[in-house]
């Protein structure tokens, strides 16, 4: 969630920079903006449109990472697919950044002074390694292995310690029994969500 926030923050922070940013000209000290094209903002706004269109469609495919995609010659095919999508999605989300970077040099050839175009840049990169971030996020999940072991781990454990909640019921009452059951599966069921 904070990477995502991250992510829109800046991308929010590059679009107002290069569509609102000004710079002094030779004779006053301000107006370098008006030199730029009169379809710049409107060629940056599709950009970001598009940048966040193909982050959605990332980040809303389907998860197959699972065994099964692995095992099952079926869910193989969806596994091949799936990849093939992701892969043109980054591609487009490396266009719409070298768009930004076009963006900046276009600025610069007008007089976008280098301090600001650097900070720019600066942006861009930290909106690429968001980007990245949220794709790890996406693409490598908790290990199968400690997935399963945490299912069976919460299937298995009641019938371990039921007896021992039983014997808690009895010496100190059930309110404080039932209590502690509750509890300790709330905390442990929270854990295999969590992960």
């Amino acid at each position: 969630m904070v990477n995502m926030s991250d992510f829109r923050g800046i991308l929010l922070q590059c679009v107002i920079a290069t569509m609102v940013w000004d710079w002094p000209t030779a004779d006053k000290p301000h107006g370098g903006r008006l030199s730029m094209p009169s379809g710049f903002n409107a060629m940056v706004r599709n950009d970001c449109k598009e940048l966040l269109q193909t982050l959605y469609t990332y980040l809303s495919m389907p998860t197959v990472t699972h065994a099964r995609h692995r095992v099952f010659p079926a869910k193989r095919k969806q596994t091949r697919a799936v990849h093939a999508l992701q892969n043109d999605l980054v591609k487009r989300m490396n266009e719409c950044l070298f768009n930004f970077n076009d963006h900046s040099e276009m600025l610069k050839a007008r007089g976008f002074p280098a301090g600001e175009a650097s900070r720019l840049h600066q942006y861009h990169w930290y909106l690429q390694s968001k980007f990245e971030q949220l794709r790890f996020l996406k693409y490598y999940r908790t290990p199968q292995a400690t997935r399963s072991f945490g299912r069976v781990y919460v299937l298995v454990l009641p019938w371990i310690i039921g007896p021992y909640f039983s014997w808690v019921v009895e010496a100190t009452g059930s309110p404080f029994g039932i209590s502690l059951a509750a509890f300790s599966f709330l905390v442990l069921l929270g854990l295999l969500n969590t992960q």
